[in-house]
């Protein structure tokens, strides 16, 4: 397999988020969105979510990860190595980012979750 179906990304609902880029190349960065978590005085939060290839060669395994304020701190990291568990592993990434968007446990004040890893190799 050298990259994703054409219209992979397009089963997914983005539309709550802001859909910074989607690629069906095999590289290290094909999807990023951005999720408003708040919007306080100093600056707005977001949570992030990331899907990439692992490696260069395509022979990698995908990984996702949904970043809470600019990477600082991992909410989630999933990994697999077929497009039908990339499928799989992204619907959960998006239930996760839900969840903690309707939840609001993260704060700066301290460790409020585990961070979330689920590896399908």
């Amino acid at each position: 397999m050298l990259n994703l179906p054409e219209n992979f990304w397009s089963e997914f609902d983005f539309s709550d988020g802001e859909l910074l880029y989607a690629e069906t190349d095999l590289t290290e960065s094909m999807l990023l969105v951005n999720y408003l978590y708040s919007d306080n005085s100093d600056r707005a939060i977001y949570l992030s979510l990331h899907i990439g290839n692992g490696y260069d060669d395509n022979r990698g395994k995908f990984h996702i990860e949904i970043l809470w304020d600019k990477g600082n701190r991992p909410v989630a990291r999933y990994s697999c190595k077929t497009c039908e568990d990339l499928k799989k592993l992204t619907y959960k990434a998006l239930e996760q980012v839900h969840k903690e968007l309707a939840e609001h446990r993260l704060s700066y004040y301290g460790k409020l979750w585990e961070t979330v890893i689920v590896d399908l190799e």
